[in-house]
């Protein structure tokens, strides 16, 4: 289907090319006749083609090979007032004419996606100079990057991901970016080197997204953390023995941390738990993950999701500390046996403001140490959840006291000896024991 989503200067309306072009399997070229112009020679009058369009999406032409560019000079102008350009799923598409960026300077959106025969972005993005987000994925056939990247001064976010066949990045003097707040490099398996200076200088970079990279690296590939940096996901390889160190320096600005798939680690370091302004720390599908430092200092965290980790037994000390915690969940952790949880006052809840605890796949856990109580932190619980716990005797203390509950889920727990008094639970909307 091509659509062309136009915005005009006196309103905004749509223009859904649909029946007609809908099934346009076989297009393999878009040429002159799209633009609906005639070059002559010699002719003085100056003509600008779809002048009031400002959003352009081009989408499922999996033949499309060629889209022609017209031969811009001082008589033509081309998309003058083009803010979004969108193109997706075509699949045969190898080259696109944004060497009209030239006359493009009102770009501020370029998505390009799922098209595995682009083999190379437009060379002149450096004329964009209003580009703000800049979102590349799934064109296996990418190699590199544009060099003139960095002219784009007004980039606010820059996303590669999925680009498989990505070998290298060209060397980029980032600083000159200073508009930049999300950068993400991810999935790009091939990628063994990220030449990115000037990282630092950027105070308006809050959020990042990086890795896999190329499986033949030993390490983690070195690049400069902002002070200010807020959120970060980090995805790993088999090789990698240890996280990169220089996260360890963001102890007052790290709020999010996402790590996954370190499946050489076994171990956290100790300096995870010094970073006390998080608030959300996912681990997911480290499969050799055996030990997680204490959180006693994390003690504004909200949310925590252990996922598949498969060899992790020992679960991590001082989560009683993170009074401030709203979601637990622990998923796929098949050799967890027990959560350690301390306290001092037996009738107090461990942790007050808990509103979702979901517990699947823990084959060998045993018993579930979280006194829920009766205290007034309980108003906000709304969810609890366990399925596939087979070895699961009880359920947490207390819960018929939750009166806020509104889902109970027990699933495939047949080691269950019983089930609370439901009496209580006066705001239940969902059970389910089976």
């Amino acid at each position: 289907m091509l659509f062309l989503a136009v915005k005009c200067l006196c309103g905004t309306f749509d223009i859904s090319v649909g029946d007609a072009l809908r099934y346009m399997l076989k297009l393999k070229c878009v040429g002159v006749e799209f633009y609906g112009y005639n070059h002559v020679d010699g002719t003085k009058k100056k003509e600008t083609l779809f002048p009031a369009l400002k959003s352009l999406t081009i989408y499922y032409c999996p033949a499309l090979i060629k889209w022609e560019e017209l031969p811009t000079d001082e008589k033509v102008a081309v998309f003058p007032c083009l803010e979004e350009l969108t193109i997706k799923h075509c699949d045969s598409l190898e080259f696109i004419p944004i060497t009209l960026g030239k006359g493009m300077t009102c770009l501020r959106k370029l998505k390009i996606g799922d098209c595995e025969k682009l083999s190379s972005l437009p060379t002149s993005l450096e004329y964009c100079i209003s580009l703000q987000e800049l979102e590349i994925w799934g064109c296996d056939g990418l190699t590199s990057l544009p060099s003139g990247l960095p002219s784009c001064t007004s980039l606010e976010e820059l996303k590669i991901n999925s680009c498989h066949n990505l070998i290298s990045l060209p060397d980029l003097d980032v600083s000159r970016l200073q508009s930049l707040s999300s950068l993400d490099i991810f999935n790009c398996g091939k990628l063994n080197y990220l030449p990115i200076d000037g990282l630092r200088s950027l105070t308006r970079l809050e959020s990042m997204k990086m890795g896999p990279f190329s499986e033949e690296l030993d390490s983690f590939p070195d690049f400069e953390l902002p002070s200010q940096i807020q959120i970060l996901e980090i995805t790993g390889w088999p090789k990698l023995k240890s996280l990169p160190q220089q996260i360890q320096h963001l102890t007052t600005s790290l709020t999010s941390l996402g790590i996954e798939s370190f499946n050489g680690v076994e171990a956290l370091p100790e300096w995870l738990g010094n970073l006390t302004s998080l608030t959300h720390l996912s681990i997911q599908e480290c499969e050799n993950l055996m030990y997680m430092p204490s959180l006693h200092r994390v003690v504004g965290l909200r949310e925590l999701l252990i996922d598949n980790c498969q060899a992790l037994s020992s679960w991590p000390s001082g989560l009683e500390y993170c009074t401030s915690l709203r979601r637990l969940s622990i998923l796929g952790c098949s050799n967890l046996t027990s959560i350690p949880l301390s306290q001092s006052d037996s009738d107090a809840p461990t942790l007050p403001l808990l509103e979702d605890l979901t517990i699947r796949s823990c084959s060998s856990l045993e018993f579930i140490p979280i006194t829920l109580g009766k205290g007034k932190g309980m108003t906000c619980r709304l969810k609890l959840e366990i399925k596939d716990c087979e070895k699961l005797s009880s359920l947490p203390t207390r819960l018929e006291y939750c009166i806020s509950l509104k889902k109970l889920s027990i699933q495939r727990c047949p080691n269950l000896e019983a089930i609370i008094n439901l009496d209580n639970l006066t705001s239940l909307c969902y059970l389910s024991v089976t």
